[in-house]
């Protein structure tokens, strides 16, 4: 564990970055989080009636709710946090894990604003509960954790709402929190993850955020501390192991940009957690940044026939197929990559915003390397128009170019980046 030697102590200005920067970081093709994963089957809850004590019963709940989160099974993970609703309802781990899967709903549109009043109404709930235990035990390092990560979801939902700098706020009375936890049971690792990913994007601020860099002090950021805290967690964490191994294959593919280290990860993960789509589909934004394109192909055509009928199955299937024609274009099949689009029909409705700019701009790459270019150039006009602070800038980046010069294959990258 990497030591730390005095809280880091952001100021107001620092704080809306760091939390401009937490926001923009988490978009992308639908943000889940894994875990251990059981085989998918309806909750079966016998084994724990038999705990030894209502505590244990009550961390073999969390475990087993943490595990369907990880297999895509939100609807089995709510069952859980309804029972620990029943059983425990003074106890803040019910409405801090429900938001966790609240917010793996929202993360697969993040567009989707209809899960935020929930998510308010359960922060608020744990807030309160843990502030609760806090004034009866002041040292008590679990409700410290609780009411840290309670206070850490309010800064990623403030941010999603544009609230910068009342995010800001609540991220600083997070970290106390969070660090307070470790100082009083320095062994409980699952804290650091969300202390380690403020710390590091608080360090990524002014990349992201260059509209306001001339304007405020720019900070420094911790991101080396950050970045082993999440080693940490990945490595000897107890419920947030393999979300913490999720949150460091995204730094290490679409931060650091080094897609090669975060292959393995993804991998293996897909190996053990087939059915989580989520991880399916990141192993083909991977290939697709390497460049391995008949390996996402591939990769992609097998998420596309997979049946899963779990949150986000759908979007993510329909995504792929995008990603397959783009695979196939890259490779000079124009015509695969056309025949593959005009399958979408109503399909199309199941993307997401930035997803449907995906398929528009492909669209017009395919007229533009057919020839068709006053129609490749309403597709890419429709792209910009459509845009938004939510839409992908990839997307548009890549429109406005091809506004400028036709799109030609041999002008690409070998990594495309998409």
């Amino acid at each position: 564990m990497p030591e730390l030697h005095a809280p880091v102590r952001l100021c107001a200005r620092q704080r809306v970055l760091a939390a401009l920067a937490l926001v923009l970081a988490v978009q992308g093709p639908g943000i889940a989080r894994a875990s251990e994963v059981p085989d998918g089957s309806a909750p079966d809850l016998t084994e724990l009636e038999s705990a030894a004590s209502s505590a244990e019963t009550l961390l073999a709940l969390i475990r087993r709710g943490i595990e369907y989160n990880s297999a895509g099974d939100l609807a089995a993970a709510d069952t859980i946090w309804s029972r620990i609703h029943r059983e425990y309802p003074d106890h803040p781990a019910a409405p801090v894990f429900e938001v966790k899967t609240l917010y793996l709903r929202k993360f697969a549109d993040f567009q989707n604003d209809s899960f935020d009043a929930a998510i308010q109404e359960r922060c608020e709930r744990a807030i309160a509960l843990s502030e609760r235990r806090l004034t009866r035990t002041p040292n008590d390092a679990r409700a410290h954790f609780y009411l840290g990560q309670a206070l850490f979801q309010l800064t990623l939902l403030e941010g999603f709402r544009g609230h910068y700098f009342s995010a800001g706020v609540y991220g600083e009375r997070a970290r106390e929190h969070l660090e307070r936890a470790i100082e009083l049971e320095p062994d409980f690792v699952d804290a650091k993850l969300p202390l380690g990913m403020y710390y590091y994007y608080a360090s990524l601020a002014p990349g992201f955020i260059k509209w306001l860099s001339w304007l405020w002090f720019i900070p420094t950021g911790e991101r080396e501390t950050g970045i082993a805290l999440v080693e940490e967690v990945s490595n000897d964490g107890d419920w947030f192991r393999v979300e913490a191994s999720i949150s460091r294959q995204r730094i290490q593919h679409y931060l650091d940009q080094r897609p090669d280290l975060a292959l393995p990860t993804v991998v293996e993960l897909h190996g053990r957690y087939p059915q989580n789509s989520y991880v399916h589909f990141e192993v083909v934004e991977i290939l697709m940044s390497l460049g391995d394109y008949p390996a996402v192909a591939r990769t992609a055509l097998e998420l596309e026939r997979a049946d899963g009928h779990q949150f986000g199955d759908a979007q993510r299937r329909a995504l792929a197929r995008v990603w397959r024609a783009r695979a196939e274009l890259y490779q000079g099949h124009v015509g695969q990559a056309a025949e593959i689009l005009e399958t979408f029909d109503g399909d199309r409705e199941r993307l997401t915003a930035w997803g449907q700019n995906w398929l528009l701009l492909t669209h017009g790459h395919i007229l533009d390397l057919r020839g068709h270019r006053e129609q490749a150039i309403s597709y890419y006009e429709e792209v910009i128009d459509r845009t938004d602070r939510w839409n992908s800038s990839r997307a548009v980046k890549r429109a406005s170019a091809a506004l400028e010069e036709p799109f030609r294959l041999e002008e690409q990258p070998a990594v495309a980046s998409e």
